[in-house]
C-alpha cells in the first residue's frame, strides 16, 4: 500500500560526525519503507518506527521537492548527498511513478558544492546515468553510486531479495556508469550466515570487484535485532532452509542490542574479510581521491585518519588512536562551526584556515588521542594534501 505523508523535513545534515563508511555530509530519502522486500532488513526493527507492512507498504512524502528545494539553500559547507537510509531504497518500484528521486538529483545537481553518492539494489538507477554523470562531469564535485551486492547468484538472490535487480545487472550498470565517468563502490552487505558467507562465494565477488575495476568495497555481516526483525527472519529460514534453523538460532542467541550474532563467528567473518580484501588489495573505504576536494580539508583528513585505522585493523595492528583522532578533530569542526553554519555570512574557508592555523603552530595536539606521530601526518597533509602512510596502507605495500 502506498501512504503519501507530507514530511517535515528532508535534507538531512550530518551536523557532528561524517560516517567513514558513506562519507555523506548530508542525506536524503524521498522514501520511507522499502518494496524490495529484502527478508534481513533490519527496517523491520520496531524501534525505526516504521508502521504497515514492511516490504509491501511504502510512505512516499509528497512535498520532498518542495523541502528539498528551499532547505539546500541553506548548504553553505560542500559534501556528498548520500540518498537511501537503512530502510528504504530510492529506486525501489514506486520510484517509476513518483520520480522523487531524480528531479532530487536534478536540485543536487544544480547546487555548485554538493556531490552525491548513491546506494542501491535496482536496476531503475540505469535510466538516470545521465544525470548523474552530469554531476561527475562538474567542477569540484563527484558522484558515486554503489551497489549492495549480498550474493554471487539469482538463485539465493531471489529468495531472499526478492525485488531488487539480478546480481548481473548490476554489474553491467557498474560499468556502463564508469565509461560515463561516474565512480562505482559495492557494498557486500551483508554476509548472510550459511548461505553466502563462505570463502568460495566472497571471493567470487571480490574477483568481480576487480575485474569491474569499483573503487571501494565494503564488506560486513548480518545483525538480527530482537523483535520483528528477527522473527520474520527465522520464521523464513524455518520455512526454507529448515535444515538452518537451529544453527541460525545459535548464532543469534545472545545478541546484543546491535543484533550482533556470536562473538567468534563475527571475529572468523572479519578475518575472511581482511584476508580477502588484502590479497585482492581492495579500497576498505571509500579512498582519498573521491573526498579530495569534495569536503573541506578538516573533515577529508579525520575521514583518512579514521580510514588508517580500518587498514591498521586489518593487519591486527591497534587502530584507536586513528579512529579517536579522526573523531577529535569531527568535534573540533562541529564546535567551529556551531550555530554559524546557518547565517548569511557563513564561510567554511574560514574553517578550513583555522585548522590549518592549529595544525601548523600545534594546537591541533590539544586534541584528545592526537600526539607527535598524527600531528607530523596532518602538517604532511596541510602542506602537500596527502599522508605518505595513508597512501602505503591503502595500497597494501608492505
Amino acid at each position: 500500500m502506498t501512504n503519501e505523508i507530507t514530511a517535515k523535513s528532508i535534507l538531512r545534515r550530518n551536523r557532528r560526525h561524517i560516517d567513514d563508511w558513506f562519507c555523506g555530509s548530508y542525506g536524503l530519502a524521498p522514501y520511507y519503507g522499502c518494496q524490495h522486500a529484502c527478508v534481513y532488513c533490519d527496517g523491520r526493527y520496531e524501534k525505526y518506527g516504521f508502521e504497515g507492512e514492511f516490504g509491501k507498504d511504502v510512505n512516499v512524502k509528497k512535498n520532498t521537492i518542495e523541502l528539498l528545494k528551499k532547505e539546500i539553500k541553506l548548504v553553505k559547507e560542500p559534501g556528498y548527498v548520500f540518498i537511501g537510509s537503512g530502510i528504504t531504497d530510492a529506486y525501489q518500484p514506486i520510484e517509476k511513478k513518483y520520480r522523487l528521486t531524480r528531479r532530487s538529483i536534478e536540485t543536487i545537481a544544480d547546487h555548485p558544492l554538493l556531490s552525491l553518492h548513491i546506494l542501491t539494489k535496482s536496476a531503475f538507477v540505469e535510466d538516470d546515468l545521465e544525470l548523474i554523470a552530469q554531476i561527475a562531469k562538474s567542477k569540484r564535485k563527484k558522484a558515486i553510486i554503489s551497489f549492495s551486492i549480498a550474493f554471487d547468484n539469482d538463485e539465493n538472490r531471489k529468495k531472499f531479495e526478492p525485488g531488487t535487480a539480478e546480481i548481473s545487472q548490476r554489474w553491467r550498470i557498474i560499468t556502463k556508469a564508469q565509461k560515463m565517468g561516474i565512480n562505482t563502490g559495492v557494498y557486500l552487505i551483508p554476509a548472510i550466515p550459511f548461505i553466502s558467507d563462505s570463502e568460495e562465494e566472497i571471493r567470487k565477488t571480490y574477483e568481480k570487484c576487480v575485474k569491474h575495476k569499483v573503487d571501494f568495497v565494503l564488506s560486513g555481516g548480518m545483525t538480527l535485532k530482537i523483535g520483528r526483525q528477527k522473527q520474520f527472519y527465522l520464521e523464513f529460514i524455518k520455512k526454507l532452509f529448515p535444515k538452518l534453523y537451529e544453527p541460525t538460532v545459535k548464532l543469534y542467541s545472545n545478541a546484543d542490542h546491535y543484533g550482533s550474532p556470536v562473538w567468534q563467528y563475527s571475529k572468523n567473518l572479519y578475518t575472511l574479510f581482511n584476508k580477502l580484501s588484502r590479497e585482492y588489495k581492495l579500497k576498505v573505504r571509500i579512498p582519498q581521491h573521491l573526498l579530495k576536494d569534495i569536503l573541506p580539508n578538516y573533515y577529508e583528513s579525520a575521514l583518512m585518519l579514521s580510514h588508517m585505522g580500518e587498514y591498521l585493523r586489518q593487519q591486527g595492528i591497534n587502530r584507536k588512536a586513528y579512529a579517536y583522532a579522526g573523531h577529535s578533530i569531527q568535534k573540533w569542526a562541529y564546535e567551529a562551526k556551531k550555530g554559524r553554519t546557518r547565517r548569511k555570512d557563513f564561510n567554511y574557508g574560514v574553517i578550513e584556515k583555522a585548522f590549518l592555523e592549529e595544525v601548523q603552530n600545534g594546537e591541533i595536539m590539544k586534541l584528545p588521542s592526537i600526539g607527535d606521530k598524527i600531528q607530523k601526518m596532518l602538517m604532511e597533509f596541510v602542506e602537500t594534501g596527502n599522508i605518505k602512510y595513508y597512501n602505503k596502507l591503502s595500497s597494501y605495500t608492505n
